[in-house]
């Protein structure tokens, strides 16, 4: 083989290992674990300023949701933040801390074939949702 020729054929492999390398696994799992798919995201702002995503996941095989808050604007540095989430008028499960750096949560609640409701906040940005995801 000609040095050109193997010099190509190394290239062609290195890229597609480089290339294969950066895509995630088909079974990667995101913050709720495998098997759940991303909903919606929800910003959470405080005036017209980004403070976090709301993430909102469902798991059809399990029939629960999954809710995350995301930090956007003070990510890194420890701070207020909360998610919380209920089947629509039952008992709310949360998660909240002064320490939180990227995000808080998960929280999960069985809710097939019924509505949620959700909370949300990232220091003073707060979101409230009722009666969503219903199905």
């Amino acid at each position: 083989m000609s040095s050109k020729l193997a010099a190509v054929v190394g290239s062609a492999l290195i890229a597609g290992g480089l290339l294969t390398g950066l895509a995630a696994p088909a079974s990667a799992a995101g913050p709720c674990g495998s098997g759940y798919g991303l909903l919606t995201s929800y910003p959470i702002k405080s005036g017209d300023e980004l403070r976090a995503y709301l993430d909102v996941y469902y798991s059809s095989s399990s029939g629960k949701n999954c809710a995350v808050t995301r930090a956007t604007k003070f990510a890194g540095t420890p701070h207020s933040m909360g998610v919380g989430m209920s089947r629509s008028g039952s008992t709310w499960v949360s998660d909240s801390s002064e320490n939180y750096a990227y995000y808080a949560g998960p929280v999960y609640v069985s809710a097939r074939g019924s509505c949620i409701d959700l909370w949300a906040n990232d220091g003073w940005a707060s979101l409230q949702l009722n009666k969503v995801h219903c199905g």
